[in-house]
């Protein structure tokens, strides 16, 4: 069946009929028998008084070893990051605990073990829930407190630049997939690039982006939120201008782009999504003087490396590092799986859960400066 999807911006959809939905197939999966040490840990935050829940692999004896702590991209996220029946960082924690090198793995503020807190769960904030990680690891009798890294994919791989411009300590970090731009920019470069993937027309998306963009700077301007009057009158006014040079088919779709453009303005108006929007991760970047590692795929949409991967590098370049990897991997995603086109519609049909070549790159960053 082939038709139109209308839902904001239309799209094509094409819907086969099959007779019983096909189960995952995830071969990298960790299987028993471990030979490691997995311990389940608890440790507090005393700045937002939250507990934090998760998983310590750590290699089997009693000698003190290297830890990596992974930090999770964007939104609520369990400690293995689970997404369509993926778990990255399970398969990433097998694989290093494996290599000699422990991993701690945690759950978000309110997922899982960990506690909800009431101070907020801005990039900012969420940062002191790493420190406190980082604190936990180097207090831990078996961990080697001048051999402790960090681990960041995507929001998470601005979280560890953040952490370790201010900790000379940390032994280094590693960022896959980790905005090199704000959070503002991502967020148009990745809205265009995921809409044209899931079918909207170059047409449409020409005359849609700018609206988008300039959506982002009312909201920016906008000291209160979503709900306050003047914003909400601005916001249609806003709409009323573009919708003048709109294509003929958005046009007889005026309502659902209204309350498209409505919808999308309370999500930008959140704390943690004006904090993300108005975040320059170069200062961090260049203010960080450990050893770093940082990772693209190719077809990532969601953080596309034409658009990170080369600020990444220029604030490495000239800032305090000088020990430093930028590497752009062919055909990965977002989620560094090798991948037909990178859209999202794809991540849980790919069998394979992270590329082995990035999981022995890591190691081998790691392992070369312990």
């Amino acid at each position: 069946m082939k038709g139109l999807f209308v839902q904001g911006l239309p799209i094509t959809l094409n819907l086969n009929r099959v007779d019983e939905f096909p189960q995952p197939n995830r071969p990298q999966e960790p299987q028993e028998p471990f030979p490691y040490d997995i311990i389940e840990v608890e440790y507090i935050n005393d700045e937002s008084g939250g507990t934090i829940a998760g998983t310590l692999t750590l290699p089997a004896g009693r000698e003190r070893v290297p830890v990596a702590l992974l930090i999770t991209g964007s939104g609520s996220q369990d400690r293995d990051e689970t997404i369509l029946g993926h778990r990255p960082f399970w398969v990433i924690a097998d694989h290093l605990t494996r290599a000699g090198i422990g991993v701690l793995r945690v759950d978000d503020r309110g997922v899982g073990g960990s506690s909800k807190v009431s101070s907020g769960n801005t990039t900012l904030e969420l940062v002191t829930d790493v420190e406190a990680g980082v604190e936990f690891l180097r207090g831990h009798p078996r961990v080697d407190k001048r051999a402790v890294w960090l681990i960041g994919h995507s929001e998470g791989g601005m979280i560890a630049p953040m952490v370790a411009a201010n900790d000379r300590r940390l032994a280094g970090i590693v960022c896959l997939a980790g905005p090199g731009v704000s959070g503002a920019d991502i967020l148009v470069e990745q809205n265009r690039l995921l809409r044209g993937a899931a079918g909207v027309d170059k047409k449409t998306l020409d005359w849609f982006m700018p609206l988008f963009q300039e959506t982002i700077d009312l909201v920016l301007a906008n000291p209160s939120d979503a709900t306050d009057a003047t914003f909400i009158e601005n916001r249609k006014a806003l709409v009323a201008k573009h919708m003048k040079s709109a294509p003929v088919i958005v046009k007889l779709l005026a309502a659902q782009i209204n309350t498209e453009i409505e919808a999308i303005a309370k999500q930008l108006s959140n704390p943690w999504m004006r904090y993300f929007l108005s975040l320059d991760p170069v200062p961090a970047i260049q203010n960080t003087r450990c050893p770093v590692f940082a990772v693209f795929g190719e077809n990532d949409l969601q953080v596309p490396p034409k658009q990170s991967a080369g600020p990444f590098e220029t604030a490495l370049q000239f800032g305090k590092c000088r020990d430093y990897e930028v590497k752009i991997y062919a055909e990965l995603n977002h989620l560094l799986q090798h991948s037909k086109t990178g859209a999202i519609s794809e991540y849980g049909t790919i069998e394979e859960t992270i590329s082995p070549e990035v999981l022995h790159d890591v190691t081998q960053f790691m392992r070369n400066r312990l």
